[in-house]
């Protein structure tokens, strides 16, 4: 449960900062929006501690405060569309409290790509309305958000047409919340570091005090011969020196930054390299994966 507070450190400052840089743009008097904004915020942060009981009463307020936010707006009530707006803007924090939470690696990462997806569109709608001499109110920021997803769909779907279409975020750019965002993914991939079994079970590393005496006994009857095949090449302490996972570690994160540089120096040419990265990588990776291996003694 220790590896979650190093993840919850580094990625929960990109979805604070998407809402405190909108929030910035808003006036003093949408207090409902702010407010809401702070109750989810804390709620999401509370539902990624490695407690149950935590967990169960966070999601229990947050139930509770939907709820509130539905009444809100069935009853038409004046706060209603604040409190909604607030809502939307906490909502990278929840997805990224999901995100660092014990699970599924895929479903981890999905939603914080969706995180970073609605944080980027906060931060495009609230550059809009601001460029535009438009008040950063609740109702507008909600139209101004839903506005741009639909253009930038339609523009997506324009571009595999080859019909043509405007695609708002192409020319939009923060780079805080780029540098942001790739700390978040580290400390997101940082419980995947530790070595573990295919079925999340952890296992011992270098310098640490568990013993490997207690995983002598196998799960299952493996069979006299492939049993003493594995413990002919297994080794009864851990690997010392690098870990095998960081060296890859460090070159992805050394391509997202060349990749980062090159959008902001020439945005045009970045998809072309980037395509161009993947397709050198893929054919490095197919041609190790041929290689002969050496026999082992």
């Amino acid at each position: 449960m220790r590896e979650v507070w190093p993840s919850m450190v580094l990625a929960f400052p990109v979805a604070i900062y998407a809402g405190a840089k909108v929030l910035g743009s808003a006036p003093a008097s949408q207090a409902g929006f702010a407010g809401m904004f702070v109750v989810m915020l804390i709620l999401a942060i509370l539902s990624a501690f490695p407690y149950e009981r935590v967990l169960l009463w966070a999601a229990g307020a947050q139930l509770f405060a939907t709820a509130f936010i539905l009444g809100a707006l069935y009853f038409a009530l004046g706060f209603g569309v604040q409190l909604l707006a607030g809502s939307l803007l906490a909502a990278p924090a929840l997805l990224v409290g999901y995100s660092v939470r014990p699970g599924p690696l895929g479903w981890r990462l999905f939603a914080f790509a969706f995180a970073l997806a609605i944080g980027l569109g906060l931060l495009a709608a609230d550059q809009g309305l601001t460029s535009s001499g438009v008040v950063v109110s609740a109702g507008e920021l909600i139209r101004e958000f839903i506005s741009l997803n639909i253009t930038q769909a339609l523009g997506l779907y324009g571009l595999l047409a080859s019909t043509g279409g405007v695609i708002p975020l192409r020319d939009f750019f923060d780079p805080d919340f780029i540098v942001l965002a790739a700390i978040a993914g580290a400390g997101l991939l940082f419980t995947s570091l530790r070595p573990q079994t295919a079925w999340g079970d952890l296992l011992p590393s270098a310098g640490a005090m568990t013993s490997f005496l207690a995983m002598e006994e196998a799960p299952v009857d493996l069979g006299p011969d492939l049993t003493s095949t594995l413990e002919g090449r297994s080794a009864p302490e851990p690997a010392s020196g690098i870990p095998p996972g960081v060296p890859g570690l460090l070159g992805g994160c050394l391509a997202a930054v060349l990749a980062i540089a090159a959008a902001f120096v020439s945005p045009g040419v970045t998809l072309l390299l980037i395509a161009t990265g993947v397709v050198a990588a893929l054919g490095f990776t197919i041609a190790v994966m041929r290689r002969t291996l050496p026999a082992h003694p």
